[in-house]
Protein backbone atom coordinates (compact mmCIF):
# COMPACT_ATOMS: atom_id res chain seq x y z
CA UNK A 1 0.00 0.00 0.00
CA UNK A 2 2.70 2.52 0.81
CA UNK A 3 4.16 2.37 -3.16
CA UNK A 4 0.27 2.67 -4.32
CA UNK A 5 0.00 6.15 -2.35
CA UNK A 6 3.96 7.15 -4.08
CA UNK A 7 3.14 6.48 -7.42
CA UNK A 8 0.04 8.25 -7.05
CA UNK A 9 1.93 11.20 -5.59
CA UNK A 10 4.62 10.78 -8.43
CA UNK A 11 1.96 10.55 -10.95
CA UNK A 12 -0.12 13.59 -9.42
CA UNK A 13 3.23 15.61 -9.41
CA UNK A 14 4.76 14.70 -12.97
CA UNK A 15 1.80 14.47 -14.85
CA UNK A 16 -0.37 17.36 -15.33
CA UNK A 17 -3.55 17.59 -13.99
CA UNK A 18 -6.45 16.26 -17.08
CA UNK A 19 -9.47 18.31 -17.33
CA UNK A 20 -12.23 16.91 -18.79
CA UNK A 21 -14.17 19.22 -21.19
CA UNK A 22 -17.86 20.13 -20.45
CA UNK A 23 -20.14 19.03 -22.91
CA UNK A 24 -23.51 20.68 -24.39
CA UNK A 25 -26.67 18.51 -24.93
CA UNK A 26 -29.55 19.31 -26.11
CA UNK A 27 -32.42 19.82 -23.46
CA UNK A 28 -35.42 21.10 -25.65
CA UNK A 29 -36.99 24.59 -24.73
CA UNK A 30 -36.08 26.14 -21.28
CA UNK A 31 -37.72 29.23 -20.19
CA UNK A 32 -36.71 29.85 -16.80
CA UNK A 33 -34.31 28.57 -14.06
CA UNK A 34 -36.61 26.63 -12.53
CA UNK A 35 -37.44 24.77 -15.64
CA UNK A 36 -33.72 24.25 -16.37
CA UNK A 37 -32.95 22.71 -12.87
CA UNK A 38 -35.71 19.81 -13.77
CA UNK A 39 -34.64 19.28 -17.58
CA UNK A 40 -30.68 19.91 -17.60
CA UNK A 41 -29.82 17.41 -14.70
CA UNK A 42 -32.05 14.66 -16.74
CA UNK A 43 -30.39 15.25 -19.59
CA UNK A 44 -26.74 15.14 -18.02
CA UNK A 45 -27.67 11.94 -15.79
CA UNK A 46 -28.47 10.33 -19.18
CA UNK A 47 -25.22 11.18 -21.22
CA UNK A 48 -23.44 9.83 -17.75
CA UNK A 49 -22.49 13.44 -16.96
CA UNK A 50 -23.16 16.08 -14.26
CA UNK A 51 -24.70 19.43 -14.88
CA UNK A 52 -22.87 22.40 -14.01
CA UNK A 53 -25.69 24.56 -13.36
CA UNK A 54 -25.52 26.93 -16.64
CA UNK A 55 -27.24 26.16 -19.77
CA UNK A 56 -27.72 28.25 -23.09
CA UNK A 57 -31.23 29.34 -25.00
CA UNK A 58 -30.01 29.81 -29.05
CA UNK A 59 -32.25 32.10 -30.28
CA UNK A 60 -35.46 33.58 -28.94
CA UNK A 61 -37.78 30.35 -27.88
CA UNK A 62 -35.26 27.86 -29.39
CA UNK A 63 -33.85 24.92 -28.19
CA UNK A 64 -31.58 25.18 -25.12
CA UNK A 65 -28.24 23.18 -24.23
CA UNK A 66 -27.40 22.32 -20.83
CA UNK A 67 -23.75 22.06 -20.09
CA UNK A 68 -22.43 19.05 -18.66
CA UNK A 69 -19.30 17.67 -17.05
CA UNK A 70 -18.10 14.00 -16.10
CA UNK A 71 -15.96 16.26 -12.74
CA UNK A 72 -17.06 17.02 -9.62
CA UNK A 73 -15.64 19.26 -7.85
CA UNK A 74 -15.63 18.40 -4.02
CA UNK A 75 -12.96 20.10 -2.12
CA UNK A 76 -9.27 18.37 -0.88
CA UNK A 77 -8.66 14.50 -1.57
CA UNK A 78 -5.86 13.60 1.02
CA UNK A 79 -5.39 10.08 -0.89
CA UNK A 80 -6.67 6.65 -2.65
CA UNK A 81 -8.69 6.05 0.50
CA UNK A 82 -10.65 9.65 1.09
CA UNK A 83 -11.05 9.38 -2.76
CA UNK A 84 -12.83 5.94 -2.19
CA UNK A 85 -15.37 7.67 0.50
CA UNK A 86 -15.86 10.82 -1.02
CA UNK A 87 -15.68 10.26 -4.55
CA UNK A 88 -18.41 7.22 -4.37
CA UNK A 89 -20.59 9.38 -2.47
CA UNK A 90 -21.21 12.73 -4.18
CA UNK A 91 -21.18 10.61 -8.00
CA UNK A 92 -23.83 8.59 -6.04
CA UNK A 93 -25.91 11.92 -5.24
CA UNK A 94 -25.62 12.88 -8.77
CA UNK A 95 -26.89 9.68 -9.85
CA UNK A 96 -24.11 8.44 -11.53
CA UNK A 97 -21.07 6.01 -10.35
CA UNK A 98 -17.20 6.82 -9.59
CA UNK A 99 -15.36 5.57 -12.41
CA UNK A 100 -12.62 5.36 -9.66
CA UNK A 101 -10.34 8.13 -10.65
CA UNK A 102 -10.07 12.04 -9.32
CA UNK A 103 -7.50 14.30 -10.03
CA UNK A 104 -6.11 17.65 -7.46
CA UNK A 105 -4.95 20.49 -7.84
CA UNK A 106 -2.28 21.70 -5.51
CA UNK A 107 -2.39 19.39 -2.06
CA UNK A 108 -4.78 20.59 0.05
CA UNK A 109 -6.91 22.50 -2.25
CA UNK A 110 -9.99 21.88 -4.79
CA UNK A 111 -10.09 18.09 -6.45
CA UNK A 112 -11.61 16.51 -8.86
CA UNK A 113 -13.94 13.39 -8.75
CA UNK A 114 -14.39 12.04 -12.31
CA UNK A 115 -17.68 10.08 -12.63
CA UNK A 116 -19.16 7.58 -15.42
CA UNK A 117 -22.71 6.63 -17.12
CA UNK A 118 -24.10 3.61 -14.61
CA UNK A 119 -24.78 1.09 -17.30
CA UNK A 120 -27.95 -1.29 -17.16
CA UNK A 121 -27.36 -4.68 -18.46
Amino acid sequence: MRYGILIVFFVLQVVPNITFASKTFQAGAIHNREEAEVKCPAVCIANGRVWDKTWLVKGEGEIAVCNCENAVKIGPIWNDEDAEVKCRAVCTSQNVKWDGTWDSGEYGEMSECHCAQIVHF
